[in-house]
């Protein structure tokens, strides 16, 4: 590991009117970052700075911190232009306008798609609407209702690509359905997940990620 080099100091504000933060890295023992001030409109350049300070002892090469990337990055899904007109691309706007067209775009690639739903799926998953309806030609392919609103292939696919392990990691930690559903209807998701898990292989695989992990 390369020499833990204490720094601390208050840092440029970067937007007139915020804030600004001290990051003071203590190499006494396990090293120890503390931030200082700050405010939760700045979170991403705090992330980025706490980045720079950490580099070093992340990386055993003794690595430099490398030109900020999170300007223009976007969260999974985040990036909704292909649901865009390419006229409004190149204009200033809010969130919820591109949220809108998204929408409406959605809906006319997939009519048959009630607006409720269509409305949770682009707020969970965003522009990954696409991956979760690939080869969805209509309400038959999302196969068997297993809650309200819940279908079993956006259970599977949350399973599949997003790692969902239990009916709580859907309900709670994902979906939030949890607040709308009825304990019976809760108990229909965790019995889906039991299912699956019954599946020969599924539980041997099961065991063995849980191994790895260092988890009984």
């Amino acid at each position: 590991m390369p020499p833990c080099r204490p720094t601390s100091g208050a840092l440029r504000p970067r937007t007139a009117g915020l804030r600004p933060h001290a990051l003071q890295l203590d190499c006494r023992g396990a090293p120890l970052l503390t931030v200082w001030g700050g405010e939760p409109a700045a979170f991403r350049w705090l992330a980025e700075d706490a980045a720079d300070a950490l580099v070093g002892l992340l990386d055993p090469r003794g690595g430099t911190p490398r030109a900020a990337w999170t300007r223009h990055a976007s969260l999974p899904g985040g990036d909704l232009s292909y649901w865009l007109d390419e006229a409004t691309l190149e204009q200033p706007r809010e969130p919820q306008d591109d949220l809108a067209q998204a929408l409406a775009a959605l809906r006319r690639r997939h009519p048959w798609i009630e607006l409720p739903l269509a409305r949770r799926w682009l707020a969970a998953y965003g522009d990954r609407v696409r991956r979760l309806l690939d080869g969805v030609r209509g309400p038959a392919d999302l196969g068997p209702q297993v809650a309200p609103g819940l279908h079993d292939l956006e259970l599977h696919y949350l399973k599949r690509v997003e790692w969902a392990a239990s009916a709580d990691d859907v309900l709670w930690r994902r979906t939030r359905l949890g607040l709308a559903y009825t304990s019976a209807e809760r108990r229909q998701v965790a019995d889906w997940f039991a299912a699956q898990a019954a599946r020969p292989g599924v539980a041997a695989v099961h065991t063995s990620w849980h191994s790895r992990l260092g988890r009984p």
